[in-house]
C-alpha cells in the first residue's frame, strides 16, 4: 500500500492487518464531551504543577481560577511540608485551552498550566461521535491532528470519524457523546 497525505501518521500504531487496533463497529462506552474539559486521563492529569505552594494538607480541594475556562478543581492527594507532590483534577471544569494559567485564589499559592483539553481516553485513538441534537455545524480535531468542520449536522447523527477534540459547535448542537 502507497503512502500518502492519508495513511502518513507516523505518530499512530499501525492498525493495517492488526484487527484489535481496528477502529470498532460498536461502541463499549460513551462520554458526553465537554469543550474545554481538562483530560484526567491524561499524564498529570492534564495539568502541570508550576509551584507547589506552602500551606496544602492531603484531603484539600482547589477551586482554581485563570485561564479561559472555569469551573475545574484539584484535590491534594500528598503533600511534603506543606507544599503539594501529588494531586488529580477531581472536577474538568470547561472552556479551558492549552497552556492556560491556574492559580489558588486563596493563600495556598499553588499554580499549574494546563496540558490537555482532548476527548479523555484518546491519547492512542480518537472516538467516534454521536450527535444528541443536532441544528448546526461541528468543529473537532481529528485523529491525525487536522481541525475540520462538520456542516450541518442533526439530531441522532453517529459520525464515523475518530476525533481527539472537540473544539466548539454552533446552531443548537449539544449533547455530543464520545463513543469508545
Amino acid at each position: 500500500m502507497a503512502v500518502n497525505s492519508f495513511n502518513d501518521f507516523t505518530d499512530l500504531d499501525a492498525v493495517n492487518g492488526v484487527f484489535q487496533q481496528e477502529p470498532r463497529v460498536f461502541a463499549h462506552d460513551a462520554k458526553a464531551i465537554v469543550i474545554g474539559a481538562i483530560n484526567n486521563s491524561y499524564p498529570g492529569h492534564g495539568l502541570r504543577m508550576t509551584n507547589a505552594g506552602s500551606t496544602y494538607s492531603v484531603g484539600d480541594n482547589i477551586s482554581v481560577s485563570g485561564g479561559t475556562g472555569s469551573s475545574a478543581v484539584v484535590k491534594v492527594l500528598k503533600v511534603n511540608a506543606g507544599a503539594i507532590t501529588n494531586y488529580e483534577v477531581s472536577t474538568v471544569g470547561s472552556g479551558y485551552t492549552k497552556d492556560d494559567p491556574l492559580t489558588d485564589p486563596g493563600a495556598g499559592t499553588a499554580a499549574f498550566t494546563v496540558t490537555n483539553v482532548d476527548v479523555p481516553h484518546t491519547a492512542r485513538r480518537g472516538a467516534c461521535v454521536y450527535i444528541g441534537n443536532g441544528g448546526g455545524n461541528l468543529t473537532v480535531v481529528m485523529e491525525s491532528g487536522s481541525e475540520v468542520t462538520f456542516a450541518n449536522v442533526v439530531s441522532g447523527q453517529f459520525l464515523p470519524i475518530l476525533i481527539k477534540r472537540l473544539v466548539s459547535v454552533s446552531g443548537t448542537v449539544s449533547n455530543v457523546l464520545a463513543l469508545y
